[in-house]
């Protein structure tokens, strides 16, 4: 089953090694579920590690997103949505799950579980996936 995780579960699950976004983590790297991603959303989960209160170091920040894509889908979406008004930069997760065929959209972000479901891929918060699985 393909999965696109928002940015903020990303974050999540790598600050916070014991936490349900961690759990699901684990599980795309264990092959249970597959993870897509986007250059779009790597370079937001990039950006964010890189920030002062986080704490990585480049290196980290590198070694972590290699692991990560080592075992997920990395696509280049090809449309541009305006579905998600309230913040235009969370439509590239929609983007992103088009263009990975991807069944569920996985957030902590309420512009876009507010959705609920789009064409026909539905968007459910970390706990409500892993319950999924």
């Amino acid at each position: 089953m393909k999965i696109v995780l928002d940015t903020n579960v990303l974050v999540s699950a790598v600050i916070l090694r014991n936490g349900k976004p961690f759990q699901l983590l684990k599980n795309g790297e264990l092959g249970k579920v597959r993870i897509v991603l986007s250059r779009q959303i790597i370079e937001e989960f990039r950006k964010v590690l890189a920030e002062p209160r986080i704490g990585f170091t480049k290196r980290e920040i590198n070694t972590t997103i290699q692991k990560i894509s080592s075992f997920s889908q990395i696509v280049n979406p090809k449309i541009k949505l305006k579905v998600v008004k309230e913040d235009l930069d969370d439509n590239k997760i929609l983007e992103c799950a088009i263009a990975g065929g991807a069944k569920y959209i996985v957030s902590g972000d309420k512009h876009i579980l507010n959705l609920g479901r789009y064409k026909g891929i539905k968007i459910v918060s970390v706990a409500e996936m892993l319950e999924k699985l």
